[in-house]
């Protein structure tokens, strides 16, 4: 077998990185964090590609390509679109099977087969024993997208406003009516990330209501408590302000973190407490007093010492790696559509 393959990278240097942030070239996006240059020296950060550094391998005639961080629809439109489909049902086709069968009753992994025409796109489910109807169709525009009729793609966004579903049989969907707004500049997302600490986790429960109604009161003294040891253990080695102590309740709301419409009266908590430190050996060592001191918090109600956290592992400790932190919602603007990616090409 012999074929050209094509290689896209689309990780950025921090220096390229630095030079577009002191041009004013990078942009926040919305609810973004607010970033400094020194940022980009210590993440690793990608670009999001559109279709065309896909597109000029395709049009030299490379057989396999393989690319970086890429828009999920990129992929998909890059060959249609350099063959002059019309632009807005591309870009609606690419998003509707981007994630195989995922628009389909019941969702499945496998994939979809879509013909697109001059007027309209057929989507058509491939899976035995699934479906698909206008609605399930339709609504895998909103997955992952915040506004279900403007998606947002490097070189402008797709409209789904006026677009029509229709059932062509039980297994096909015939969407017309989509169009895409090129935008007035091109932009690529930057996504990037970077280390905070090392982590360990440790899972518990407790069933005790007496204990469940305590916990939110205890837990901050608790952290008080583990501070001071953090000092004694390691003999004033470790900052505690560099060690972060969390416990994340199970039950009381965690998942909607504040926000839940009414107030929740749980019959029993998962408790998961996590340790980060710079270092995996530190939020060990720490994780196992604060394992043990979770499990015999004093409950006024008691008198004696008792059980808090019961533990289904022992020892609870369990390390989790490095932990990372995402650091840029941003797109780089003023770029051309190939600038802010390195292609390289070879014979195999």
């Amino acid at each position: 077998m012999h074929f050209k393959l094509g290689l896209i990278y689309s990780d950025q240097p921090a220096e390229r990185l630095q030079h577009l942030y002191d041009q004013g070239r990078i942009r926040p996006l919305a609810n973004a964090p607010v970033i400094e240059r020194k940022l980009f020296e210590r993440s690793h950060t990608v670009a999001m590609m559109g279709v065309e550094p896909i597109q000029e391998l395709l049009r030299d005639g490379y057989d396999v390509i393989l690319a970086g961080r890429a828009s999920d629809t990129a992929l998909f439109a890059a060959l249609p679109h350099l063959n002059g489909a019309d632009p807005g049902l591309t870009w609606h086709m690419a998003k509707t099977i981007e994630c195989g069968a995922a628009c389909a009753i019941p969702p499945d992994a496998n994939g979809l087969l879509a013909t697109l025409r001059d007027d309209h796109f057929d989507v058509t489910t491939l899976a035995d024993g699934s479906r698909l109807t206008p609605r399930s169709v339709a609504a895998h525009t909103l997955y992952e997208n915040a506004d279900p009729f403007h998606i947002a793609e490097p070189s402008g966004t797709l409209d789904t406003t006026h677009a029509t579903y229709e059932a062509v049989d039980e297994r096909t969907v015939r969407v017309r009516g989509s169009r895409y707004i090129e935008a007035d500049g091109y932009t690529n997302k930057l996504e990037g990330a970077e280390l905070v600490g090392y982590q360990t986790v440790i899972v518990g429960g407790v069933r005790d209501k007496v204990v469940i109604e305590r916990l939110p009161g205890l837990l901050p003294m608790a952290k008080k408590y583990f501070d001071a040891n953090i000092l004694d253990v390691f003999g004033g080695r470790v900052d505690p302000d560099t060690i972060d102590i969390n416990y994340p309740l199970y039950g009381t709301g965690t998942v909607l973190a504040g926000t839940e419409p009414t107030p929740l009266q749980p019959q029993e908590l998962g408790v998961l407490i996590t340790v980060t430190a710079p270092d995996q050996g530190t939020a060990h060592s720490i994780s196992t007093f604060v394992a043990h001191a979770s499990s015999n918090l004093p409950i006024p109600e008691y008198d004696g010492l008792v059980s808090t956290l019961a533990y289904p592992y022992s020892p609870p400790e369990m390390d989790r790696g490095p932990l990372y932190r995402f650091t840029l919602s941003h797109v780089a603007t003023g770029v051309t559509p190939t600038e802010l990616f390195r292609t390289t090409t070879e014979e195999v």
